[in-house]
C-alpha cells in the first residue's frame, strides 16, 4: 500500500509540476520507500511511518555516500528531507486514505543551507571589468555595469530607480536610493562619467512613456535578468570567473575598501 501512495502522489504531481522537477521528486521517494521496505519492513503504509523511521532516514542520508564519492552534501540531503516532507504534508491536507494522523518529519529536519559570502573585487579586476563594459557594443551593459560599479547598488534597487532619482545638491548631482532595508532613503554621489551615460540613456527615452521607471527597455521595466546577464557578459569579456547562477551581487561591487 505504501508504494502505491507515493506512486499515486507522484502522478497528482505531474498534473501541475514540470517534469524536471517530477522525476526528482519520484526518485526521492523511490529512495525513502526503498530505506523503509529494507530497514523497517513492517511498515507497509504511509500511515504507519513514525517519527522513530523519518530520524532513522536522516541518519541513514548523513552516512550514505554519494555517487561522486565521499558523503552526501549537505543541500542534497535537505532536497530527499523535504521531497518527503512535502509528500506527507500534501497527503494529510488532501485526506489521502493512507495519510498519518500527523506529519512525522518537519521543517527543523531539514538541513540549514549554506548562505554563500559575496565576493568582493581587487582595484585591478574592477578595473578590467569596466574596461570591458566600455567596449561592448550593447549600450544597456555599459549602462549596468558603470551603475554597479560607481554606487554598489543591488540589482533589485537599480530596476527599482525612477526618473526622478537624480537629486542636484549644491553642485554636484547625487542618486536618491529609495527606502529599503535600511528604512531610510540613501544618496549616492554620481560620477560624472555615470552622470553623463544616463543623461545619453533618458534623452533617448521613448515619448509617451506612462512608466516613471528609469530602466525601460523595449517598452517593459527592465528584469533582474537583464541584470545578471550584463553582468555575466562584461565578467566573460574581462575574464573573470563567474558563478554558474551568475547575479549582480554575487560579485560585488564597488572594491572593498583596503
Amino acid at each position: 500500500m505504501l508504494a502505491q501512495t507515493l506512486s499515486n502522489y507522484v502522478d497528482q504531481l505531474r498534473l501541475t509540476r514540470r517534469p524536471g522537477t517530477v522525476e526528482n521528486e519520484d526518485e526521492a521517494l523511490r529512495e525513502f520507500g526503498c530505506f523503509l521496505a529494507r530497514e523497517h519492513p513492517a511498515v507497509t503504509s504511509a500511515a504507519q511511518v513514525g517519527r522513530g523511521h523519518v530520524e532513522a532516514y536522516k541518519r541513514w542520508l548523513g552516512e550514505r555516500p554519494s555517487r561522486y564519492g565521499g558523503q552526501l552534501h549537505r543541500h542534497t540531503i535537505r532536497r530527499q528531507l523535504n521531497s518527503v516532507q512535502l509528500c506527507f504534508q500534501r497527503l494529510i491536507e488532501w485526506g489521502a486514505e493512507d495519510a498519518p494522523p500527523r506529519a512525522p518529519i518537519f521543517p527543523s529536519d531539514l538541513p540549514i543551507k549554506d548562505t554563500a559570502l559575496p565576493r568582493f573585487l581587487d582595484d585591478a579586476a574592477a578595473a578590467k571589468l569596466l574596461v570591458a563594459a566600455r567596449a561592448d557594443t550593447d549600450p544597456v551593459v555599459r549602462l549596468i555595469a558603470e551603475f554597479l560599479a560607481r554606487t554598489g547598488m543591488r540589482k533589485s534597487e537599480l530596476v527599482a530607480l525612477t526618473t526622478d532619482a537624480v537629486v542636484q545638491i549644491g553642485s554636484a548631482y547625487w542618486l536618491r536610493i529609495p527606502v529599503a532595508k535600511l528604512h531610510n532613503d540613501r544618496y549616492i554621489p554620481l560620477h560624472p562619467q555615470l552622470k553623463e551615460l544616463l543623461d545619453s540613456w533618458l534623452d533617448s527615452r521613448p515619448d509617451g512613456l506612462r512608466s516613471k521607471l528609469m530602466f525601460i527597455e523595449r517598452g517593459r521595466a527592465m528584469s533582474t535578468a537583464r541584470v545578471d546577464a550584463a553582468v555575466d557578459r562584461v565578467a566573460r569579456a574581462a575574464g573573470l570567473e563567474t558563478t554558474s547562477h551568475p547575479t549582480a551581487c554575487a560579485t560585488r561591487w564597488p572594491p572593498r575598501p583596503k
